[in-house]
This record gives structure tokens, C-alpha cells and sequence, in this order.
């Protein structure tokens, strides 16, 4: 009889565990894909002004405000007001954003900060799910310049702003059994990877070594007990990681060591995971 392909087996082990794996676009991505496509509409060296977000919590709100402001002031094509006009404004308006701008409201905020337009917009939960509305409108006659909806799935800085408790770290851990499932709740998509590909190489070797037995391969024996290590440490991992993990980390490269990358990609029956190292000289 042949002797078991071992790359085989291990290849087949990894690809079963890692197909209910998939990856989402965090909060952080979404505002930056949609503010990218709102500024297509705006002139050149345009001022811009952003506020009046509605959100659930004010620290969502904030944390809208504050996210878009950074992302413009890295941007060339436009302006951010200064910020000691932004706080007049807010100051001397008691500026809060529901429904449409009357153009007296716009016409003031225009004079008072400079701005020619103003980007605003809302934030509503729906059950695991969201949507984000961004607006840009035109301070001088209130008219909707552009306006874009984004829908996705909440992560963990949303719930973490959203004040919605999730798994604790040592909860996580223990969900971490089942194939780094603690992780992937918890939005540490890359430390869920790590888990998911460290359970699979240990049922690969042990599954490998009782294939052996039956061949009589002399590395009968051998290869299970470093399976077994190898779940072991894969075990303390999932309930050490939860603890380092960072909730705003960007979950699709939280953790990972500079050079290396893991990645999903599509096979010809299921996804296959593969993890590589680039370094240059």
C-alpha cells in the first residue's frame, strides 16, 4: 500500500476548518471608502466643515466627526475649517443635525467658520447591522450636494461605542476552543486566523500519524504528540490573545508580525488560507 501524502492530508484538514471563515469591512474602512467618494463632488481647495452627526451615543457621534476630520486633513484636495471656528460655531448654534438644513442654519455656519460646504450625516444600528448616511451640502444656499449610504456589519469598535458589552477576554478564550470562535466575535479576525490555522495543523498531524500506524511509517508515534503540543499551545494562545487584542486595531492586520500576511483565497472546491512572509535586502 502507499503511504499517506501527509501535504495532502494536512492541506485537506485546513481547507474543512477554514471555510466558514470570512472577513469584514471595519468601521474605519467604510467611512474612509465613502468619504473618498463623496469628495469627488467637491472643488478643488474646497473648505469643508464637519458636524451635526447623529448617532445613537455621543461618543459614536464623536468618534464619525473626529474620524472624517482626520481622513480630510491627509487629503489634498480639500480643506478642513480651523478648529477654533468649529467649536464657535457649535457654541454659538447649539448646532444639532435632524433632517434637512434650513438655509438660514447653513448660512450661518458658513459665515461664522468659512466653510463653503458642510459633511453631516447619521448613524443608525440595525440589530448586528448598521447604516451610515454621509451628506455633503452646499453652506451658501442649503442645497444636498451628494449624499451616500453605507451598510455593514457592526464590529467591535462600533458595539465598543455603542456601549454593547461583548465577550469578556477570559469568555473569549474558552469560545477560542472551537476553532478561534472567541476571536471572530470579538472582531480580531487575524487572531481567529492564527487559532483556526493552529488547530488545523495539529488534527493534520495527529490525523497523519494514526494513517501512519496503519502503514507502518517510521514516523508512527511521532507525529501526534506534536499535534497534540502544538492544540496545547494553540489553547493558551486563544485565551492569552483576548487580552492583547486592541479593539480598534484594524481586525485584518491585528497582531501580525511586520513581513508576515494571512490570507483567504479561493480555491477550486473551498477557500484555501495561506500564510506568507516577504522581506526585501
Amino acid at each position: 500500500m502507499k503511504h499517506p501524502n501527509k501535504t495532502l492530508v494536512l492541506g485537506l484538514t485546513l481547507l474543512v476548518l477554514a471555510s466558514p471563515v470570512f472577513s469584514q469591512r471595519t468601521l474605519d474602512e467604510a467611512v474612509a471608502a465613502g468619504l473618498d467618494r463623496l469628495l469627488e463632488k467637491f472643488p478643488r481647495e474646497s473648505v469643508i466643515v464637519v458636524m451635526g452627526f447623529s448617532a445613537p451615543t455621543k461618543e459614536l457621534s464623536g468618534y464619525l466627526e473626529e474620524s472624517i476630520i482626520a481622513l480630510i486633513a491627509r487629503d489634498s484636495r480639500v480643506r478642513n475649517v480651523e478648529r477654533a471656528r468649529l467649536d464657535m460655531v457649535r457654541q454659538e448654534l447649539d448646532f444639532q443635525m435632524s433632517g434637512e438644513v434650513s438655509e438660514e442654519t447653513t448660512q450661518s455656519i458658513g459665515r461664522i467658520t468659512g466653510a463653503e460646504f458642510l459633511i453631516t450625516g447619521s448613524f443608525t444600528s440595525l440589530n448586528k447591522d448598521y447604516s451610515l448616511i454621509l451628506q455633503a451640502v452646499r453652506l451658501e444656499s442649503a442645497e444636498q450636494l451628494s449624499v451616500l449610504r453605507i451598510t455593514g456589519e457592526e464590529d467591535s469598535t462600533i458595539r465598543r461605542l455603542l456601549g454593547k458589552k461583548g465577550l469578556t477576554p477570559l469568555a473569549a478564550g474558552f469560545a477560542n476552543l472551537a476553532l478561534g470562535l472567541g476571536s471572530y466575535m470579538s472582531g480580531d479576525i487575524a487572531g481567529g486566523l492564527i487559532i483556526t490555522a493552529g488547530y488545523g495543523v495539529s488534527a493534520g498531524l495527529i490525523l497523519y500519524d494514526i494513517l501512519a500506524m496503519s502503514y507502518e511509517d517510521k514516523l508512527a508515534g511521532i507525529l501526534a504528540p506534536i499535534g497534540i503540543g502544538t492544540a496545547a499551545l494553540t489553547a493558551v494562545f486563544g485565551f492569552v490573545r483576548p487580552y492583547f487584542f486592541q479593539k480598534n486595531e484594524t481586525p485584518a492586520h491585528a497582531g501580525i508580525p511586520p513581513g508576515f500576511s494571512i490570507a483567504l483565497t479561493p480555491g477550486e472546491e473551498s477557500p484555501r488560507l495561506s500564510l506568507m512572509y516577504a522581506w526585501s535586502f
